[in-house]
């Protein structure tokens, strides 16, 4: 129970800081970057902020909610969609793809960037779909499919570069600060580990040679007799013919 726990406890603190930074980041990239002249211009202000106060928030599930309810909102769902499919999936994504003992780290840990973007972002895409659908209007399912594409087109790219050049660097970086002793010290135990698997290899491929090599001592020996008997008889059936013709005479 311990070492499992000390096996999750890492991936979950991981997933809850990689979960956390990526929504903030992608709600000021839809509310600002993708959404905000829309807001300035419907309210008729200057700035994003004002917008969103003079509205009573964020457009969400048919109503308008606290940028604050809007992210815990994502949060709670990203991290479940990154423990649960996004993280177990990538990996054996890239471990199917690349082997992880013979492959550089950094192009293995691209392999899983690049995994888990292809995994969470249309997931979280289809899941901003349905919260940010005009309900007023009336709701279409083309209209959802379409949205849910339109996402995706927007947010991949950024999702994909930020991830890659920004997020996981940096909080890679950070756990290597938190957890580098303990990191080292496995890695000491799995090279140690490694080292005498490799003696008992050697010396149980020295013994199956021994072995071989005095088997076959022994049949060289076998047949070095066979032959030598053979021998003694060729040459020993001519005298006895001899002898036995003398007698009959």
């Amino acid at each position: 129970m311990g070492i499992q726990i000390k096996t999750l406890l890492p991936r979950f603190i991981y997933a809850a800081i990689t979960v956390f930074i990526t929504v903030h980041m992608f709600v000021f990239y839809n509310t600002y970057v993708l959404s905000g002249d829309l807001i300035k211009q419907y309210n008729n202000v200057d700035f994003v902020l004002d917008g969103i106060n003079k509205q009573g928030g964020i457009y969400m599930f048919g109503s308008y909610y606290p940028i604050w309810a809007v992210i815990l909102i994502e949060i709670g769902c990203a991290y479940v969609l990154e423990v649960s499919v996004a993280q177990p999936l990538s990996f054996y994504l890239a471990k199917n793809t690349f082997n992880p003992s013979s492959t550089d780290p950094v192009f293995f840990e691209g392999a899983i960037i690049c995994s888990t973007v292809c995994f969470m972002c249309p997931a979280m895409s289809f899941l901003a779909s349905l919260f940010f659908y005009p309900y007023n209007i009336g709701f279409n399912f083309i209209t959802l499919i379409a949205n849910w594409f339109q996402l995706i087109c927007y947010n991949f790219p950024f999702a994909y570069f930020t991830q890659t050049f920004l997020v996981q660097p940096f909080i890679r970086q950070l756990f290597k600060m938190i957890f580098g002793p303990q990191q080292q010290s496995q890695d000491q135990n799995n090279e140690k580990r490694k080292i005498d698997d490799e003696k008992s290899e050697m010396t149980e491929r020295a013994t199956v040679a021994d072995i071989n090599n005095a088997l076959q001592i022994i049949e060289q020996l076998k047949k070095d007799l066979l032959d030598a008997g053979n021998s003694t008889v060729v040459e020993s059936i001519p005298e006895e013919k001899e002898i036995i013709e003398v007698n009959i005479d």
